[in-house]
This record gives C-alpha cells, sequence and structure tokens, in this order.
C-alpha cells in the first residue's frame, strides 16, 4: 500500500479510497537526496545504517518531501528529502 499525505485546511470527506488523520511529529531522521527518484536506494540504506548504529527504531511510516518538480528540472537535479521517525 502506498500513501500520500497532504495538508489541508479543514476536514476532509472520507470516501472508501480517501481516508483523514493526522501524521504525527516527533523525532525524526533527516536526509536530503539529490538525483532521480529511482537512485534513492543507497540514500536508504545509510539511513537505515545509522539509525541501527545509533541504537535507534523506527517508529513510525517514512515521509518523502519532494523540494522540486520533474518537469521543471533535470532528474540529476531532483531533491528529495527523507524524513524517518524514531525512538530509542
Amino acid at each position: 500500500m502506498v500513501e500520500v499525505a497532504w495538508p489541508v485546511a479543514g476536514p476532509v470527506t472520507e470516501t472508501e479510497e480517501i481516508r483523514s488523520y493526522d501524521l504525527p511529529g516527533g523525532t525524526m531522521v533527516h536526509a536530503v537526496h539529490t538525483g532521480p527518484y529511482e537512485t534513492c536506494e543507497p540514500t536508504y540504506h545509510r539511513i537505515f545504517a545509522w539509525i541501527a548504529e545509533n541504537g535507534l527504531c523506527i517508529s513510525g511510516p517514512v515521509r518523502e518531501v519532494y523540494t522540486n518538480d520533474p518537469r521543471m528540472v533535470r532528474p540529476e537535479e531532483l531533491i528529495t528529502e527523507i524524513f524517518i521517525p524514531v525512538r530509542e
């Protein structure tokens, strides 16, 4: 399953395909990947290794923020911010 998070200003009418809930905040490990989306895997491996090396546990869903538009920049210039919620 894939979820897409989108900030909304008010209540959302839920359907079979759309549901609404608050995405909790908290302590996050953050990394920035530059390049095509298809090349994010090594960045994730480094993040997961860092989390393990520092005795942390993943505590929620991974979040990706796409800071630029693939229609406007070359694939090598794409920037993806990766946030992973963690706990000790």
